[in-house]
């Protein structure tokens, strides 16, 4: 069981060069042309390498087993926890720069967040489901927008790209995002400090220690964090500052391998994520038009707060092991809001989510040496989830949702030939929800069989050409009113009710066909994965604001297709210099969706309250994006047992509509954005960063849309900038 743990930490914490424990990355060719002129520049006491630099295997756990990512018929990137350290990536939204085909949106709470992949995705409500599933050390997270907070501590990252719903269930029709902590190594003691000081008042301390406890047998690992930055927006009828940082958190993880073929992880987290927020800057045909910045009377804020305890175990016997995960998570999400959009105080709208969740997994999994291998298992969560709605004074309205959800799986493996081997899995599916409108009291259930099939080629011992057909599900819900049907007692508008057609949304179905190749070349100095897809998505869902009312619709469009391209490479150009990339391109359009919510009472083409979107782009789906950097490292003369480096990273977004109704002031333009950073290590631990992100100051937008305020009884527009540039330097003490 030892081995099986080091294998674990493995995988975790795998390093991507040989030459450093790091991966080294890429930009574009004026800037390596820069970094190799500064390299020549230095000095004739450059660090000797201990050999020519090569990439290493890197492993993952994404099939649910420790394999390749070379191995995996599959799109598939990974991130190690160096790698999202050289990146300087500390918020799980920036991930989205660190892989191409990826919208990673939370504007303030945890509510309110979006995941996209490959231009798929769900806008987020407290009812709403993702299209992408955020798994956090083995539990799955009902609430991913939790997870937009501190990468803390993190052993790795993986993004699976297309449904994944044979090993990961249901609510992973467009993707996977696969977050795992760093492990305790019983035999080291170890640790880390960081701090952090940079504009807009950023202050920032982290802290790792690692504490061995019995050699070999048992190991303790604690982590923390707080961080905080002042807002990049302003309420200027307040004169307030929003969109600020203030967060904090802790982890505490036991290792402890009983056997030497049985294996036990414990581990509590507690994080805290609060700020200032209010409406977005607003506009109608009674006041100016819209500027960012430009915000109501009554301030926002919101609120996060959560703690979750896992449970792991790994028993090795009999050519298996048999693997069991439990985890407990509870939560809760204030949000506090303008609701008039007013710059008089009229009205203030708050919402309080709790959410409680109990999951646990059962898996049994075969190790035979031939040529056959299976995995078999059961999955059930159940969720309590509250919503609590007020005006002070006014109204208050409490809405409960009840979920069940049970799964069996099995995957199989056989390897026919050498070159040739075939994987197929299934997975039932069983999904009971508890909840009420006025149209429904009670249980409504769904239930579905998904599949995948897999033929693998290997063309040579270092490239191998898969095609997959896969097929994901997410669940369907109940709809529920924030709002009283009828009048809301002392207010001078009506609430709203829900018409029949609109009480439930059906579950969402993709269907995926997918052609790809993974190579390496030049004796493993040269990674290059890439793939060519078609996906079919019948019952879409998508939210949808109903005008003039303080709730969210989810609405199913009968079909979606998204087509598109993708490849990622890393290449150990020399032994200072290491450059990667991805790339996406994709197409997605409404097939057919006749009867969408119009997002506002006057939109071009609403009639009755619903407007036609078929054959237009969803949104957040840029047709291209892509990322580049370059890392280069090498000995500083100056300082013996010192090393600088300097690393660059361009990220582009390309055109795009912000709004699930895509009306025109929603449009966002393409855009670049570009961060630096630079500095020395030392052989005594310290390492000292200076670091800029978004360095041009690039200006675009997050969030855009239009809507009806039942106050105001006009059009109202908001939109919300993305993060002006930022710079710091950041100290690192490794001991």
């Amino acid at each position: 069981m030892k081995d099986e743990g080091h294998m674990n930490n493995r995988a975790n914490g795998t390093k991507s060069v040989a030459r450093h424990s790091q991966q080294r990355k890429v930009t574009t060719v004026a800037v390596i042309s820069a970094l190799s002129a500064l390299t020549l520049g230095g000095g004739a006491n450059v660090m000797a390498a201990d050999g020519p630099q090569v990439l290493e295997e890197v492993v993952v756990t994404a099939t649910r087993r420790l394999e390749s990512v070379q191995d995996i018929p599959a799109s598939i990137v990974a991130l190690t926890g160096d790698d999202l350290a050289n990146r300087g990536i500390t918020d799980f939204r920036d991930l989205s720069e660190a892989v191409s085909g990826i919208t990673l949106n939370r504007s303030d709470n945890a509510l309110g967040a979006a995941v996209y992949i490959r231009g798929m995705g769900t806008e987020g409500t407290t009812a709403a489901k993702k299209s992408v599933g955020v798994i956090y050390d083995n539990m799955y997270l009902v609430r991913p927008g939790l997870v937009f907070s501190e990468m803390l501590d993190v052993a790795s990252v993986e993004v699976l790209r297309g449904p994944q719903g044979t090993n990961f269930g249901k609510n992973t029709t467009a993707g996977v995002i696969r977050i795992t902590t760093a492990d305790p190594n019983p035999n080291e003691f170890s640790g880390k400090i960081q701090g952090v000081a940079g504009n807009l008042g950023a202050a920032e301390v982290r802290g790792v220690v690692n504490v061995p406890i019995i050699d070999d047998t048992l190991g303790l690992r604690v982590s923390g964090f707080t961080a905080e930055r002042d807002g990049y927006t302003e309420n200027t009828t307040l004169g307030i500052d929003t969109r600020n940082v203030d967060r904090e958190g802790y982890r505490a993880k036991l290792l402890w391998n009983l056997t030497d073929s049985f294996q036990l992880r414990l581990s509590a987290e507690h994080t805290e994520d609060r700020g200032d927020a209010d409406s977005t800057n607003t506009a109608n045909a009674f006041y100016v038009a819209p500027e960012i910045g430009v915000y109501a009377n009554n301030l926002g804020a919101w609120d996060d707060e959560t703690d979750r305890y896992t449970v792991n175990l790994r028993w090795l016997v009999a050519d298996h092991a048999l693997t069991v995960f439990w985890g407990q998570e509870t939560s809760d999400s204030l949000i506090i809001n303008d609701y008039d959009q007013t710059p008089v105080p009229i009205l203030s709208l708050s919402n309080l989510g709790e959410l409680d969740t109990e999951s646990l997994e059962v898996q049994w999994t075969s190790s035979f040496d031939g040529p056959f291998n299976y995995l078999i298992g059961y999955f059930k969560q159940e969720q309590d989830s509250t919503s609590t709605t007020e005006i002070p004074g006014v109204y208050t309205g409490v809405s409960t949702i009840l979920e069940d959800s049970e799964a069996v799986f099995a995957n199989l493996r056989y390897q026919f030939t050498p070159q040739f081997g075939l994987q197929a899995g299934v997975r039932y599916s069983d999904d009971a929800s508890v909840g009420m409108n006025i149209h429904h009291d009670g249980e409504k259930t769904f239930d579905e069989l998904t599949y995948s099939f897999k033929l693998t080629y290997a063309v040579d011992d270092n490239s191998m050409v898969y095609a997959s057909y896969d097929k994901g599900y997410k669940q369907g819900g109940i709809n529920r009113e924030l709002s009283t049907c009828g009048r809301i007692p002392g207010v001078p508008f009506p609430g709203g009710c829900l018409q029949e057609s609109q009480a439930f949304w059906q579950p969402e179905l993709s269907y995926n066909h997918e052609l790809g190749f993974k190579t390496e070349l030049f004796d493993k100095t040269l990674r290059l994965n890439t793939a060519v897809f078609y996906a079919e998505y019948e019952d879409y869902q998508s939210t949808f604001s109903i005008p003039g009312l303080a709730q969210v619709l989810i609405s199913n469009a009968s079909k979606v297709e998204s087509f598109g391209a993708e490849a990622d490479f890393l290449w150990a150009a020399s032994d200072l210099l290491t450059i990667n990339g991805s790339v996406t391109y994709v197409d997605t359009e409404y097939d057919s969706f006749t009867g969408s919510p119009c997002g506002w009472s006057a939109q071009p083409g609403c009639v009755a309250g619903q407007i036609d979107l078929s054959g237009q782009t969803l949104n957040r789906a840029p047709e291209l994006s892509f990322n580049v950097g370059a890392e280069m490292r090498s000995g500083f003369s100056l300082i013996s047992g010192t090393e600088w480096f300097a690393r660059v990273d361009a990220v582009y977004v390309g055109d795009q509509n912000l709004s699930t109704t895509l009306e025109e002031f929603a449009e966002e333009s393409a855009y670049t954005l570009v961060n630096a950073r630079a500095g020395l290590e030392m052989e005594n631990g310290l390492k000292v960063t200076l670091w800029g992100r978004n360095v041009f100051d690039e200006e675009y937008r997050i969030n855009a849309g239009i809507g009806d305020s039942p106050i105001r009884r006009g059009l109202v527009q908001s939109e919300l900038p993305g993060l002006e540039a930022t710079y710091g330097v950041t100290v690192d003490y490794a001991f």
